[in-house]
């Protein structure tokens, strides 16, 4: 029976130039690079969210690469040096198993830090979709080019109570009827808060939409809960959040103004994304404010 070295464990700084070094020298058998990885580690680098996990890299008794070329490779590509685990020595039959567990989502991440109440990847979903609707409003919703898990947990904790609050009321109010209580809905109502209308406007909002009871004909919520529980808004798909997201801030808008509406045309898909009226000049429109 053969004797193979000890394996090493250890953390230590990969320069630009030494990863170069190894995969110019060392990687002899890994897998094709995966674009859109790439980026979301480069990305992760620049920004400062990297940090030191259990994925590393590692290489065989022979000093070759078994895993880590995309770590790498997004250290050439930011140009800055990172710390990593390097394990070294590792039997090459664990080669077999690397990336074999499922990969841990935003979702899962956000599970856990709300001890598993499983609105995890709701909320992951919707923080993602303010995520672009920040910073890709003309663009469009690339699932390559997203926020990475480190970031959603980030931007989650900033306003954790009010993600909370959202994708609870919108589960609860949404599981009553047929209309899907999806990540753009908690979007708005995230996006809804920031403009400073109080909750009970946004809930009377939602109400509306869900519930549906006595409205006229000319109210634009009427209108715009019949088009929801069609097939045309549950696709699936980023685009196809932010055309649902765009059409709940088109018709809240319209009800915010009180314009009358018997038939709601939801934005075209290319359409400018909306923005919110403030609350504070909803009094221009003869609504009475909540003080």
């Amino acid at each position: 029976m053969l004797n193979h070295p000890q394996e090493t464990f250890q953390k230590e700084r990969i320069t630009p130039e030494v990863a170069l070094e190894i995969l110019t020298h060392k990687n002899f058998k890994n897998r094709p690079i995966k674009k859109h990885a790439l980026k979301r580690l480069t990305d992760a680098i620049k920004s400062g969210e990297w940090i030191v996990t259990n994925q590393g890299i590692s290489f065989d008794p022979d000093g070759n690469l078994l895993d880590g070329q995309h770590r790498l490779h997004a250290c050439i590509e930011a140009n800055i040096p990172i710390d990593i685990l390097v394990a070294r020595n590792i039997n090459p039959k664990a080669f077999q198993c690397v990336d074999i567990g499922a990969s841990r989502t935003a979702g899962d991440t956000l599970d856990i830090l709300n001890g598993n109440n499983s609105q995890g990847k709701l909320i992951a979903a919707a923080v993602k979709v303010i995520w672009y609707y920040d910073n890709r409003p003309a663009q469009n919703w690339n699932s390559s080019d997203r926020p990475s898990n480190t970031l959603i947990a980030d931007l989650y904790l900033k306003d954790k109570e009010l993600y909370d609050l959202a994708a609870s009321t919108v589960r609860g109010k949404g599981g009553r009827t047929n209309i899907s209580s999806n990540s753009p809905t908690v979007a708005f109502y995230v996006l809804a808060h920031r403009k400073n209308w109080p909750i009970q406007k946004i809930d009377e909002f939602l109400d509306n939409i869900y519930v549906g009871a006595n409205l006229p004909s000319d109210n634009v919520c009427l209108s715009f809960r019949n088009q929801l529980s069609t097939t045309a808004y549950k696709k699936r798909g980023n685009n196809q959040q932010r055309y649902i997201l765009n059409a709940f801030l088109k018709a809240f808008n319209t009800w915010a103004e009180n314009k009358p509406c018997n038939k709601f045309y939801a934005p075209l898909e290319k359409t400018n994304l909306y923005t919110i009226l403030p609350y504070n000049s909803m009094k221009l429109y003869g609504l009475e404010l909540v003080k």
